[in-house]
């Protein structure tokens, strides 16, 4: 709204302000994009530039505000002047927080990064979870099984072999089976 308003103080046609403003929010939001870019990569000079061509632009949209209001509420300049640095400063205010927002936003390359690393850490926490159960069931069958063969081996336990020598030997022989 408040570059709508610029662009009305050029007293065009309804059409023609709407495409002022359009390029008017273009060229707030490109020198939000600007202001980031040569912060980040540290070029003072551009960015002096710009901010000085941004003060003389901020300057020039509160002298048309200023003009478009003497001339349509022909009111008290004081009023008039108020109004404009109201408007002018929303519109820089909504310049820094553009900027601001940007300063803050994580790069394409990190966030992507970041994404992926967290895919990772699920997958690699579901994998740990999977070989923990599947370690826990072959536990649970070697015990069953043991179980079974040794309880099937006590009660065809051979005559003449002493049960300290033959419950050994057949833990032996499972657990060699098992490790195959």
């Amino acid at each position: 709204m408040p570059a709508y308003w610029t662009a009305e103080a050029f007293g065009l046609d309804q059409n023609s302000t709407v495409v002022l403003t359009v390029l008017l929010c273009t060229a707030l939001g490109g020198a939000m994009w600007l202001l980031d870019l040569f912060a980040a990569k540290g070029r003072p000079v551009p960015l002096r530039i710009l901010q000085a061509t941004l003060t003389a632009a901020f300057t020039a949209m509160f002298i048309l505000r200023f003009d478009y209001l003497q001339v349509t509420s022909g009111g008290d300049p004081w009023s008039s002047a108020l109004q404009a640095v109201a408007l002018t400063a929303t519109s820089a205010a909504l310049v820094a927080v553009g900027y601001v927002v940007l300063k803050h936003r994580k790069t394409k390359p990190l966030a992507d990064a970041e994404h992926t690393a967290r895919q990772l850490e699920s997958f690699s926490a579901e994998a740990e979870k999977d070989a923990a159960s599947a370690s826990a069931r072959a536990a649970m069958s070697r015990a069953a099984l043991q179980d079974t063969v040794v309880t099937w081996a006590v009660s065809h336990q051979p005559p003449g072999l002493a049960h300290e020598e033959f419950l050994p030997a057949i833990t032996q022989a499972i657990d060699i089976l098992l490790s195959r």
